[in-house]
């Protein structure tokens, strides 16, 4: 179809992702089902003020906030430089698509096996574990950085450590609205789930454009046949450094979430609330 260089191809994938990702999401929508029972009384609308209160005082959830913006900030500011690491550094920006590709596989296979593993080890620790893969899939490459095949290796790598860690975090996220109506008595579920979107929505956009930024300012010119070292070198670190400091945090603040071990006790005090009125 033209290959990576060419625009129709782009829309093309772009297309055929998107009617798959629709079919899957309206597939989503017809079997969920809603478990949670809202006593008309208390269906009375909350502000949007009132809500932000409510969701800050939520520390479980600011934990996965601060989870969740430090993957999406290390992710796109090496995403947002991968085409050009791929075309300058390893010699051919197909190798973009393949990475990305190899990248993504991983969490298809293994992202149906995180409810079993969360079952048996809790949420937190899956994730965490992925975390630590993800870290060493990243510093790995730093071994050989300008080998395709050992860069393609690590992507896989990475793949298996993002999957336990995109599986479990809507999971976490759902528990961390049982906890918020345990701790202050209201449920603002919407506004738990919309922020954190939100947020993660934010950091991508902000980091890509601070990884265009970055080796604009080094000197990059798209239409120049060779590239400055100091581009070059900054391409470099984006896709290869960069990321790790990030990575080093999301372990570090999934060692202060402790809601797992609390959870049965909150759902068992949310019952009994329940069954109280």
């Amino acid at each position: 179809m033209g290959g990576s260089g060419n625009q129709k191809s782009w829309v093309i994938v772009s297309i055929f992702y998107g009617a798959i990702a629709s079919a899957l999401f309206l597939l989503c929508f017809a079997k969920t089902k809603e478990r949670v029972a809202i006593q008309s009384d208390k269906s009375e609308k909350i502000g949007f003020i009132t809500s932000f209160k409510l969701i800050l005082k939520n520390n479980y959830w600011l934990l996965l906030v601060g989870i969740w913006v430090s993957m999406v900030l290390g992710m796109s500011m090496s995403m947002g430089v991968g085409t050009y690491y791929a075309k300058y550094i390893l010699g051919s920006e197909n190798y973009a698509g393949y990475l990305g590709a190899l990248s993504i596989v991983p969490v298809l296979i293994i992202m149906p096996l995180t409810a079993p593993l969360n079952r048996k080890f809790g949420k937190r620790n899956v994730a965490m574990v992925g975390s630590f893969i993800s870290l060493a899939g990243q510093a790995l490459m730093l071994l050989s950085p300008a080998s395709a095949t050992w860069l393609m290796v690590c992507a896989v790598i990475k793949g298996i450590g993002s999957a336990t860690m995109t599986g479990t975090m809507f999971a976490m996220i759902a528990d961390t609205i049982e906890y918020g109506q345990w701790k202050t008595g209201i449920r603002v579920e919407g506004m738990l789930y919309s922020s954190t979107t939100f947020g993660a929505k934010v950091g991508a956009g902000i980091g890509s454009a601070v990884a265009l930024a970055i080796i604009g300012a080094a000197g990059y010119d798209g239409l120049a046949a060779v590239q400055t070292t100091e581009a070059l070198e900054a391409i470099r670190t984006l896709y290869l450094v960069v990321p790790i400091p990030f990575m080093i945090l999301i372990p570090i603040i999934y060692g202060f979430y402790k809601l797992d071990k609390i959870y049965p006790q909150v759902m068992e005090d949310l019952k009994k609330r329940e069954a109280g009125k």
